[in-house]
């Protein structure tokens, strides 16, 4: 997850990148792929004094974040969740570490509009401080 400091989406005021070692795609009911993930990390990154204690309550100020410094919190942590690809269009379920989801977010992401990386494949959600 990443938020801006402006409106035109230029300035980041912080990420939130939840790091995987193992993404498998299972069976598939239609258009919706099954998904495993093993999340081995979580980074986050604030770039100013309200990024970091909105970052920091988020976390029930768990993390003391310091302006500039990436903090990595290691972890292992299974997950499962539920992908959608159909046309142009890309939709994921909420994650669970118990079962695969059986629906959906309402959330569509038309292929324009998925944020990414050229060297990752990450998606990315964006959130803009006003």
């Amino acid at each position: 997850m990443y938020s801006f400091t402006d409106s035109t989406c230029t300035t980041k005021g912080n990420h939130i990148i939840n790091v995987y070692d193992i993404v498998s795609v299972g069976s598939s009911s239609g258009s919706n792929y099954q998904v495993s993930q093993l999340q081995t990390a979580l980074k986050t990154l604030v770039t100013t004094t309200t990024a970091e204690t909105w970052v920091e309550s988020l976390w029930a100020d768990i993390f003391d974040l310091t302006v500039g410094a990436e903090y990595t919190h290691s972890n292992t942590l299974q997950s499962y969740g539920l992908w959608n690809l159909s046309g142009t269009t890309f939709q994921k379920g909420l994650t669970s570490t118990s079962a695969y989801p059986s629906s959906l977010w309402t959330v569509r992401h038309p292929p324009s509009k998925i944020p990414h990386s050229r060297n990752t494949n990450r998606l990315m959600l964006y959130i803009v401080f006003s």
